[in-house]
């Protein structure tokens, strides 16, 4: 059964708050996660809903360990699913912020369409 966004928001939020301590213990580590988290957030900015955020969700890992791979990591299935949670978190916060600030925008304004006035029309202007 498919995972609703609430719950896979909850998961990936806690693996933000997993992988990110790794600054105190391992700093270069952490210089790899957060390129890897970036990495796969870029890739992700083609997504442009949280349904399609959720449907992105079941190959995370995988791509996660690629950019684990790519920026000098082993890639190891564990760091792969915090990278990945961390990266979609991100995802998700980024599209919520767009679509607030879309909602706060005013609608656009209409333009008047300018119709070319007839010589009539401009002689009875001046009536």
């Amino acid at each position: 059964m498919p995972e609703s966004l609430e719950e896979l928001t909850r998961r990936w939020r806690l693996a933000e708050q997993q992988l990110y301590p790794t600054i105190l213990a391992d700093p270069s580590a952490y210089q790899r996660y957060v390129l890897a988290v970036r990495g796969l957030a870029n890739d992700l900015s083609v997504v442009a809903s949280p349904e399609a955020l959720v449907a992105s969700w079941p190959t995370s890992a995988t791509r996660a360990a690629e950019h684990l791979r790519a920026v000098g990591d082993t890639g190891d299935p564990a760091v792969a699913e915090l990278v990945a949670g961390a990266a979609f978190a991100l995802r998700e916060r980024e599209i919520a912020a767009a679509q607030a600030a879309a909602e706060r925008r005013p609608p656009p304004r209409r333009a008047r369409v300018l119709t070319p006035r007839t010589s009539s029309e401009r002689i009875n202007e001046g009536k």
